[in-house]
């Protein structure tokens, strides 16, 4: 993996790890929603999983950028399972955020909470666009190449041309 790919995946995860370690500290303190708590979010196994999900992606990178078709889809299959695990995280302290049933110590520092989850999203693009030139990648795995040329054009037709004539 090189050290660029490295810096950008090392900020997205950073966020998420702080996310889990809140929930975890939360779950030790027992200021855990019974509700959050059953679904064993905060857990030692919970965080287990994602670990194995992060390993899945640096071996996968450790031989390089995925260049075939096949090799970006299941780099992105591996990129999701992860980010499933930040995603569900940040869902839950925005739950509990909105039930107002976050302590004190977490809803001080904005956690859970809209613009927070914009950071972490321009931290996943940046990732997206290093590895596969492209902001999305969420079921992009599942699409064949051409409706993917189709998307990537649209996007890039509104970006250059649109602007254009809003100035008009």
């Amino acid at each position: 993996m090189n050290a660029h790919i490295e810096s950008l995946l090392s900020a997205e995860r950073n966020r998420s790890s702080m996310w889990w370690q809140i929930l975890s500290k939360m779950r030790a303190q027992d200021q855990m929603p019974e509700w959050a708590s059953l679904q064993g979010i905060g857990t030692g196994r919970d965080h287990g999983r994602y670990l194995a999900a992060q390993d899945e992606v640096n071996r996968f990178l450790s031989d390089g950028n995925p260049e075939s078709p096949d090799e970006q889809a299941a780099l992105i299959d591996l990129l999701e399972a992860e980010r499933t695990h930040a995603q569900c995280w940040w869902s839950m302290l925005n739950t509990m955020r909105a039930r107002k049933q976050l302590p004190d110590w977490v809803r001080i520092h904005h956690i859970g909470t809209g613009p927070e989850y914009d950071r972490y999203s321009v931290e996943r693009t940046a990732v997206n666009r290093a590895l596969f030139g492209m902001d999305w990648v969420r079921s992009l795995a599942d699409l064949d190449q051409v409706e993917i040329e189709r998307r990537e054009f649209r996007r890039q037709f509104a970006t250059n041309v649109i602007p254009m004539f809003q100035h008009a």
